[in-house]
């Protein structure tokens, strides 16, 4: 399914084969100020690109994602009444931490590309907020 975004509400540089999460931002009727995950987890297929001018690079616009069948309605009806964002999902868990050696106070560190994960500030700096 193609999700379309406004500029600065999807993360950047994202590849066909990562894993995102969608999340709505309510702005209007009975959802207004409500933020919710949409898919915790989707395939991006494709991303999509504004034509630029004399750059020859667009800006990412959306993606295409591969996502289960019975999400599909509850993402086109979002996509239509409120503000998406796609943001990169967090890595599965991985024996990675596990298998690091320790640190000197006996603690694993974590990899060095660990994610924070979702950071929900953006949506709540645009108006919206989280129950």
């Amino acid at each position: 399914m193609p999700v379309q975004v406004d500029p600065g509400d999807m993360a950047q540089g994202l590849r066909p084969g990562d894993s995102v999460q969608v999340l709505a931002a309510y702005t209007e009727g009975a959802r207004r100020g409500r933020a919710v995950v949409l898919l915790p987890t989707a395939e991006v297929v494709q991303v999509f690109q504004d034509p630029s001018g004399l750059t020859g690079a667009g800006q990412d616009r959306g993606v295409q994602l591969r996502m289960p069948s019975d999400r599909a309605p509850v993402v086109a009806a979002a996509i239509a009444t409120a503000r998406i964002f796609v943001v990169k999902a967090p890595g599965p868990a991985t024996d990675e931490a596990a298998a690091a050696p320790p640190t000197p106070s006996g603690a694993a560190e974590p990899p060095s590309d660990a994610s924070p994960g979702v950071q929900l500030g953006d949506i709540r700096s645009r108006g919206g907020s989280v129950r």
